[in-house]
């Protein structure tokens, strides 16, 4: 215990010696290396000028990315619409009767979300994904058949799961 104390106690000595020691022959180095301390001082402040610099471009880069990933995604997503309807228009995929019915053409090898999606947008169901996800929870996602069929505006999930899909 004895011994930690005193090694504790020689450190402090040195480190007062040290520190004062560079007090007093500080103003008595030699001019270069004054100058370059300086330097040495005026590249640490170019340095954190040119971090500070660094990290305002990457945040606006980073914002510029995200703005541009927002376009594309509103961009995708205009352009799946004109495409299904132009798809819809061009296959004759949905019909339009005079009661309000409308004609679901279903494809061989088309996914309930493909399906989905079409009901969508032809304004048939509310949701595409709650009614995806009721297809795949009562287990007709596996069972859609493909064929024409009329459905109207107001059934629901389960009416039109049990004409699309047999199960």
């Amino acid at each position: 215990m004895k011994t930690t104390f005193r090694s504790i106690g020689i450190g402090f000595l040195l480190s007062a010696i040290i520190v004062t020691a560079m007090i007093f022959v500080k103003p008595h180095l030699p001019a270069s290396i004054t100058n370059m301390m300086a330097q040495d001082a005026v590249a640490s402040k170019e340095y954190d000028n040119l971090k500070a610099e660094f990290e305002q471009y990457k945040a606006d880069k980073e914002k510029e990315i995200e703005d541009l990933k927002k376009e594309q995604m509103k961009n995708d997503k205009k352009d799946s619409t004109k495409e299904s309807k132009n798809e819809n228009s061009a296959d004759s995929s949905e019909k339009e009767s005079s009661e309000g019915e409308s004609t679901l053409v279903i494809n061989p090898g088309e996914s309930s979300y493909d399906v989905s999606s079409r009901l969508a947008n032809m304004g048939l169901i509310d949701s595409q994904a709650d009614f995806s996800a009721y297809l795949t929870e009562n287990g007709y996602d596996v069972n859609i058949q493909p064929g024409e069929y009329q459905l109207s505006p107001g059934m629901t999930y389960s009416q039109i799961a049990q004409i699309i899909a047999i199960k």
